[in-house]
């Protein structure tokens, strides 16, 4: 699976890739799935789906997806991509 890296405000490499799983800081019951990534505008944005209720999206910039004052990285990213990831294609952006 293709990658793209972002270098944030962190100065922290983060590595965003389709089908992971992102919370909003504070708010761990709501999961939120990256289902496409735009690297055709600066800076990277991800759009992301609502698990569960698949209309509710949201636009986030990388840099906002993986910084943790606004989101965190799901643990169940990587159970799940640990299933699926052989079967899935698609991009991966790097912050």
């Amino acid at each position: 699976m293709p990658h793209l890296i972002v270098t944030g405000a962190y100065m922290v490499k983060h590595t965003v890739g389709l089908g992971e799983r992102y919370y909003k800081t504070g708010r761990p019951s709501v999961l939120w799935t990256v289902e496409r990534l735009k690297q055709d505008v600066a800076p990277a944005h991800a759009i992301l789906t609502r698990l569960g209720d698949p209309a509710t999206r949201i636009t986030v910039s990388v840099e906002a997806l993986s910084n943790p004052h606004y989101f965190r990285r799901s643990i169940e990213t990587a159970e799940s991509a640990a299933g699926d990831g052989a079967a899935r294609q698609g991009q991966t952006v790097r912050n």
